[in-house]
């Protein structure tokens, strides 16, 4: 399984990090080192409340993989240099909020038609997106791929795979992004 696993070793109970959680913490962790050195926007964690997570999933109606819901419990959302990878967050007034992943997310289904078993995690600036695939949840992990915006119809379903798992997606995108706007500070000093 995804999510941290629990085994009792002489009467005490450890937790062991899967490699999702031991990847995205890896990630963000390189993600604070490069902000203590270079002001890269990184945004602090936010997790999402329970009753925030209740409403994504009911909003979306495919289970949700536990790697992102370990995403979604420890940070509620990324935000990096040019990389935010969606989820939820809170708005100014305080109150959690699934508006990005959920907004995207609806406008993907309602806006351009696209299909109900994809969760818009990454917007890619050309109106393509990076998607969790639900449909294909396992063992608490599933694909991410691209949905393609002038994709025809005859091909709904073909989408450009991108990464194995959102936690492999996350954690290449936010080192990326905080490596780019790091050079990019070096290269342009203010």
């Amino acid at each position: 399984m995804c999510f941290t696993q629990a085994h009792v070793f002489k009467g005490e109970v450890l937790t062991v990090p899967t490699p999702a959680e031991t990847r995205l913490e890896a990630a963000y962790a390189h993600a604070v080192d490069v902000q203590s050195r270079s002001d890269v926007g990184l945004l602090p964690p936010d997790p999402a409340s329970p009753e925030s997570i209740d409403h994504l999933r009911a909003f979306f109606g495919y289970a949700l993989p536990e790697e992102y819901l370990y995403f979604l419990r420890r940070w509620g959302s990324w935000s990096g240099g040019p990389v935010e990878i969606f989820g939820i967050f809170k708005s100014d007034t305080g109150e959690f909020s699934s508006e990005t992943a959920l907004a995207e997310t609806k406008n993907l289904r309602e806006g351009w038609g696209g299909p109900d078993y994809l969760l818009v995690i990454h917007d890619l600036g050309n109106g393509d997106y990076a998607c969790i695939d639900c449909r294909r949840v396992e063992e608490g992990e599933a694909p991410v791929v691209c949905w393609i915006h002038d994709e025809e119809p005859e091909e709904e379903g073909k989408h450009l795979f991108y990464a194995s798992s959102f936690s492999e997606y996350a954690a290449t995108k936010l080192v990326e992004g905080v490596n780019w706007l790091e050079q990019a500070n070096k290269d342009n000093p203010a």
